[in-house]
């Protein structure tokens, strides 16, 4: 028997969780069952048509951590992969959620957030240092403070964008309305801030900043509309 395999992009837990989890119910629907997490989405393997609702968890475990499968599997939830500290399960459709009052969805985001809150407080000085270093120093050593400066700034802006999209799920939970409009609007701001930096300043360090800045949330909103343009595509 030939297994038939296809991958298909996540479109960000962080940013739009249930939009994957509903994408792979209706795909389960089609016979089209995900395998594992794979780079940046899922692999899924061709089978029976089943109808099964997917939900995730965040939750750090220590190895031969078995029980808290065991207890999930008990209340009809299958393991089907995991991917450090997330884990995907698969249910029957009137299976109970994993999380049943707002209590526990604060819960689940906590847990999502504290590796990506400890790497972005990592990241965020780190790359200030090297801005600063950058302007410090001449030659050669300046060209590779410069390199550097610019690949720290290039994968800092999506790690805390992304922070800030699961800090912003945690807020909706809260009902802290205020705050999440500010998380959605935050990007735009910082762009707007780097666009006046740029022609208002003269320093080197700022507007080469300024621009990686505008150049790294671009880049994600572009990826963002396309993913989300080619779903729509799909849908039609």
């Amino acid at each position: 028997m030939i297994v038939k395999k296809k991958y298909i992009m996540s479109n960000g837990l962080a940013f739009s969780e249930q939009k994957d989890m509903t994408r792979l119910h209706e795909l389960s629907k089609q016979g089209w069952h995900v395998k594992k997490f794979s780079f940046l989405g899922y692999t899924l393997e061709k089978g029976t048509e089943k109808d099964w609702i997917y939900e995730i968890d965040y939750r750090i475990l220590e190895d031969g951590d078995d029980e808290y499968f065991e207890l999930l599997n008990q209340a009809g939830w299958s393991h089907v992969d995991s991917q450090a500290n997330i884990h995907l399960f698969k249910a029957a459709p009137e299976t109970k959620s994993l999380y049943t009052d707002d209590a526990t969805h604060v819960e689940k985001y906590k847990s999502s957030l504290k590796p990506l809150q400890i790497t972005t407080i990592s990241f965020i000085p780190i790359t200030l240092l090297s801005w600063y270093l950058y302007d410090q120093t001449t030659q050669v050593l300046q060209l590779f403070l410069l390199i550097l400066s610019i690949l720290l700034t290039v994968l800092t802006i999506p790690l805390a964008w992304t922070t800030l999209a699961a800090t912003s799920n945690k807020w909706k939970v809260e009902q802290k309305n205020s705050l999440v409009t500010f998380s959605k609007w935050m990007p735009y701001l910082i762009v707007l801030l780097a666009v006046i930096t740029l022609f208002l300043f003269e320093s080197q360090p700022l507007r080469i900043l300024s621009a990686a800045c505008i150049g790294g949330i671009g880049c994600i909103l572009l990826i963002y509309a396309t993913m989300s343009l080619l779903h729509k595509i799909r849908k039609a």
